[in-house]
């Protein structure tokens, strides 16, 4: 299957400037637009319009040096292609689970620090080799799998060894998702995850990167990258728009409305193809 990219914002972006004056000449400073966590699709296509209204020429700005006009992939893909869940939902089978027991006891029995999960700690004879298949369907293919059910965060850690290149123990390998909008003041309430609203689309961002990216450093950067054959984004909307008790950091600048329209362009071109999966207790 195929994509195509079109740019949406111009080399040089539109800004929102105001201009205030005090005891001397004027001063102009830049607004944060219009644009909430919760993306509204008539403000969108209001922005959109008056964007274009005022430069016509805007669908012909070239895309940035190196991105192909047509993306082809596996990984290309509509909601609407997958309608079967035996597609990409694995489930383990009774000799998997027993195998998964045995390596629990086993490294257990070892005495060993979480961070000394490995292959020959946490022995899979059989269910690893399958583990490395789907991980190739991972990375290669769809780019998306569940496979069912797990018991505890020492599996879940070794499991992701077989999907990564280096297995990275973190902090926050178990998070809380739970509405403690009842139990606390909203003001004090910085991620949707905490509270009853829908999750916009989003990456999870990378806790090594987060070390070096700390606030209150910023990096003027796209969110969208092509690296041949993949396109890469790494893109949270909460961190440009605020959400409740969590403000936008304040020695961020504010976005531009070109970047604002970017933004629910991608949402809405998200939930256009999106694909909703069954989850059960358990999967992973």
């Amino acid at each position: 299957m195929s994509t195509t990219f079109a740019p949406s914002t111009p080399g040089s972006l539109h800004v929102n400037p105001e201009t205030t004056k005090a005891d001397g000449p004027s001063i102009a400073f830049f607004k944060q637009p219009e644009i909430g966590y919760q993306p509204n699709e008539i403000q969108w296509k209001v922005r959109a319009a008056k964007r274009l209204g005022e430069d016509p020429a805007l669908p012909r700005t070239p895309l940035p040096e190196g991105f192909p006009a047509k993306l082809e992939s596996p990984l290309v893909w509509e909601g609407k292609n997958w309608k079967d869940p035996k597609e990409w939902e694995y489930e383990l089978s009774a000799d998997h689970l027993k195998e998964i027991d045995d390596a629990v006891k086993h490294f257990n029995g070892l005495g060993q620090l979480f961070g000394q999960i490995s292959a020959k700690t946490f022995p899979l004879p059989t269910l690893g080799f399958v583990l490395r298949e789907l991980s190739k369907e991972l990375h290669n293919g769809r780019g998306f799998l569940s496979y069912a059910r797990y018991p505890s965060t020492t599996i879940l850690a070794k499991i992701t060894f077989f999907f990564t290149l280096e297995f990275l123990l973190i902090s926050d390998l178990v998070e809380l998702i739970k509405d403690l909008t009842e139990a606390y003041p909203l003001k004090a309430v910085g991620s949707p995850a905490y509270t009853t609203e829908k999750q916009v689309f989003h990456t999870d961002k990378g806790d090594i990167i987060s070390l070096f990216c700390a606030d209150p450093f910023y990096v003027s950067r796209p969110l969208l990258y092509w690296k041949d054959p993949h396109i890469i984004i790494q893109y949270a909307r909460r961190l440009f728009t605020r959400y409740l008790g969590l403000p936008r950091s304040s020695n961020i600048p504010p976005i531009t409305e070109a970047q604002a329209e970017a933004l629910d362009t991608l949402h809405f071109l998200a939930e256009k193809y999106s694909l909703v999966l069954s989850f059960q207790k358990g999967d992973i």
